[in-house]
């Protein structure tokens, strides 16, 4: 009763984590976002989906703001923060590799 109760509240207060119980963003299944999909998740369903299924590559600083990488197998996604207010700015997806240039220097 107690793995029914938890898995139902796993469900519908984490969606997320719902879909990690049963596998969804392992690394062997494929992942079939495009980065419209992603951009229309909520902000905290964006950054569980980079945490869990995403790999970062690079970060860059430019002024007070803090730049993460990151690859989610056929396109990249790119967050900004403030770096004094620790917040979340801006979320970017992209396939288009010419805004991969800034990272450039930073990639290896």
């Amino acid at each position: 009763m107690i793995v029914v109760i938890m898995v139902y509240y796993i469900k519908s207060v984490y969606p997320v984590a719902w879909l990690l119980i049963f596998g969804v963003f392992r690394r062997s299944t494929p992942f079939h976002m495009q980065p419209a999909d992603f951009t229309r998740l909520p902000a905290n369903q964006q950054l569980d989906t980079l945490y869990y299924a995403g790999d970062i590559l690079a970060n860059r600083y430019e002024g007070d703001q803090i730049f993460l990488l990151y690859n989610l197998r056929d396109f990249y996604v790119e967050l900004c923060y403030d770096a004094y207010r620790s917040n979340l700015q801006n979320v970017a997806a992209f396939r288009d590799t010419d805004r991969l240039e800034p990272y450039l220097p930073y990639l290896n």
